[in-house]
């Protein structure tokens, strides 16, 4: 793996005109670039993907305690109240 960063800097795009063509030809012409290529976009999706579902649990827990911020203070119409008491009821660990 003694391209990471190479290999980094050119999914950034980060490569100038002439190193890219350098990076092209070297995938062209040396099938071990192109699989280290590959598996370091492999990679950065799966960095990427774990860090959406991160980013993901944390708003749903946000808008989670500004549910419940509502509902103590008392800012939820009533549909939305008994759509809350009902969610409590039904899930014994939030209540």
């Amino acid at each position: 793996m003694k391209n990471t960063k190479l290999i980094q800097k050119y999914i950034n795009g980060n490569l100038d005109e002439e190193k890219l063509q350098l990076f092209q030809d070297e995938l062209q012409s040396n099938p071990d670039f192109a699989k280290e290529l590959n598996l370091r976009e492999k990679i950065n999706d799966a960095i990427l993907e774990k860090k959406m579902t991160i980013h993901q649990k944390h708003a749903d827990k946000i808008k989670n305690i500004e549910l419940i911020e509502k509902y103590i203070d008392g800012e939820l119409d009533d549909e939305k109240t008994n759509l809350f008491q009902n969610m409590l009821k039904n899930n014994p660990a939030l209540a």
